[in-house]
């Protein structure tokens, strides 16, 4: 016997923070949001404790580079995080550049406009849980100079198509929010929505916030909201919050009642 069919449904939000600079932003969003997840780049390691708190411990961290930024003149370890209210189940952490043994030291080489960064010096982690029995991952991809889908980016992210299709937390179903530095209507962009649907509005052409960014208005639509064919997600952009566009999305899930 087919059963009826019902929606599962839950609250995500999704922002690379730009680490400690706009905690105060960040918190009165995910405050007046209130979601029922939460996707997190760029978390400094000495800003667990607050977040740790804010979620009552529902909260995982995966390192992914030590790095020395100007406006402080000393060594943070930055991640990718995903908190809950709700508690996290079947937490699962992969890396598909590097690992976190060790941690590599964020290197960058070049000056000015000339500047990049060492792939390898970065490792990039899928963190993944199971909240109100639906599956989110998030991500920090990989970097690249003017937002260049490289040799080097499109084999990551072929790497990052094999964690999600090997997960099998909602039998291989899965939300994947996060920052890909991947501009959209590029080649590494396009890999990621040929197997994953892209559900950011077409009209909306940027994720860069031009009033905190320190570039100001680039005009690149760089952080997504991907769906596997058992979701749906309706997402709408958040400025005013960080260095990039926050986003907030009503996730649906079809399933078997």
């Amino acid at each position: 016997m087919i059963g009826n069919k019902e929606d599962k449904k839950m609250k995500l939000a999704c922002v690379n923070i730009e680490r400690s600079k706009h905690l105060d932003r960040v918190e009165a969003f995910l405050r007046r949001e209130d979601a029922d997840v939460v996707c997190l780049q760029e978390v400094c390691e000495h800003d667990l404790p607050f977040f740790e708190d804010f979620f009552g411990g529902n909260f995982v961290w995966a390192p992914i580079a030590k790095a020395i930024w100007p406006e402080k003149e000393a060594e943070q370890t930055v991640g990718v995080a995903l908190g809950s209210k709700h508690g996290l189940t079947d937490i699962r952490v992969g890396y598909y550049v590097g690992s976190d043994d060790p941690i590599p030291t964020e290197t960058w080489v070049g000056e000015g406009d000339d500047r990049n960064i060492v792939h390898d010096s970065v490792s990039r982690a899928l963190v993944a849980a199971t909240i109100l029995g639906m599956r989110v991952g998030t991500t920090h991809g990989t970097w690249t100079k003017n937002g260049d889908s490289t040799p080097e980016q499109m084999a990551d992210y072929a790497r990052l198509l094999e964690l999600v299709a090997e997960d099998d937390g909602d039998g291989g179903e899965m939300v994947l929010c996060g920052d890909f530095n991947a501009p959209r209507g590029r080649a590494a962009w396009g890999l990621l929505a040929s197997a994953l649907k892209d559900n950011i509005p077409p009209e909306v052409t940027t994720s860069i916030d031009k009033d905190l960014h320190r570039a100001g208005d680039l005009g690149l639509m760089v952080d997504g909201v991907f769906t596997t064919t058992g979701y749906t997600a309706t997402v709408h952009m958040v400025g005013g919050v960080s260095d990039h566009v926050a986003m907030a999305a009503e996730v649906r899930r079809t399933v078997d009642a």
